[in-house]
């Protein structure tokens, strides 16, 4: 099944998609390990804090799928309670965060009078 998805996905790319996405890629890079060394340094500061270990509290604040991580504390006996506790918080977090966000980013391109684009 994922292999058909991935063909259906893999085959719409035309060289012109190809050639752009390259041109992102040390950005997409950059992000990627920005993102990385963050979450690094709050488990670092959750672990000193809490008493956990390292790993246990990198797992329970890396961004990603809530089953990605649950499986990689599964698969390296870290504290599957303690990440899938933390990450259905930060889910829980994110839904009750964006409305608001939103709203205000919303009023503010109004007040500003730009348009979003489609």
């Amino acid at each position: 099944m994922f292999i058909v998805v991935g063909l259906e996905v893999g085959l719409r790319f035309t060289w012109t998609t190809v050639r752009g996405s390259l041109r992102l890629l040390p950005h997409l890079l950059a992000g990627i390990v920005a993102l990385s060394v963050g979450c690094a340094v709050l488990a670092w500061a959750l672990a000193a804090l809490v008493h956990v270990p390292f790993l246990d509290a990198y797992l329970a604040t890396t961004p990603g799928g809530i089953n990605a991580v649950l499986a990689t504390a599964a698969s390296t006996h870290s504290d599957v309670a303690l990440d899938s506790t933390v990450q259905s918080l930060r889910l829980f977090a994110v839904v009750l965060a964006m409305p608001p966000i939103i709203r205000a980013l919303k009023n503010t391109q109004r007040a500003s009078g730009t348009r979003a684009r489609p």
